[in-house]
């Protein structure tokens, strides 16, 4: 890599794709394995755990050092899995769940490649994993038809009410330093992940009154509300 590519551009090929596919989930094993402990900390899991995170985090954010953390511990988990690298037990539980008889579950999908072989491990992963991204995929449409429908003006007052929104961040941006502005934000990320996100995780049916960004744009319609709105003024 980083040389000049002078191969052809290849002809879609439904087998290549999967191969790049595998290859892809394969290399994001360790990156997948961070995410689940993010999650288990989020959720709180671990009460105790997730208490001396929330405590290690806000006090980073009091003193304004968010990037150099981030950047720290990037670094140090690096540099960790080149001293202390995964111990064999971890590697023999991974194992085991790869090639488990169905009652584990894969936590990686590297895992369910192991597993089901390469090119069958998509309808598995669909059924482990296809009702949270259906819902996920949901919300996803739901909100850009929420923007557009905001865009268009599709309910004016409720586009003011979100202009308002905006008109207060751009003041807050004008007077205050850049550094103050980041502060802010950084602070509503650390409450949404302690504070909104176990409760969108463990009680899906209250994750869009939990989740700041929905206040922002609250009650603009989407498609299919707007179509009914529409129609019971007709």
């Amino acid at each position: 890599m980083g040389g000049i590519d002078v191969r052809p551009q290849e002809p879609f090929n439904k087998d290549v794709c999967v191969k790049y596919l595998e290859r892809m989930l394969i290399a994001t094993s360790p990156w997948q394995t961070w995410a689940l402990s993010v999650r288990a900390i989020y959720r709180w899991d671990d009460p105790i755990k997730t208490a001396r995170w929330a405590a290690v985090w806000f006090l980073i954010w009091y003193f304004d050092y968010v990037m150099t953390f981030v950047l720290s511990w990037m670094a140090f988990i690096v540099l960790q899995n080149r001293f202390y690298p995964k111990r064999a037990e971890a590697l023999q539980q991974s194992e085991e769940r790869s090639w488990g008889d169905g009652y584990q579950t894969a936590t990686r999908l590297n895992e369910l490649i192991n597993r089901h072989g390469s090119g069958n491990w998509a309808e598995p992963l669909i059924e482990e994993a296809g009702p949270l991204l259906q819902m996920q995929l949901s919300d996803l449409a739901d909100f850009l038809e929420i923007l557009s429908n905001f865009y268009d003006w599709k309910d004016p007052y409720r586009t003011w009410s979100t202009l308002f929104w905006f008109a207060c961040a751009i003041t807050v941006g004008i007077l205050l330093p850049t550094g103050w502005s980041w502060k802010i934000i950084s602070m509503f990320v650390l409450l949404a992940f302690f504070l909104s996100r176990p409760i969108a995780s463990r009680h899906p049916q209250y994750r869009h009154v939990v989740n700041a960004l929905m206040w922002i744009f609250w009650e603009i319609p989407t498609d299919a509300e707007w179509s009914f709105s529409y129609l019971r003024s007709k």
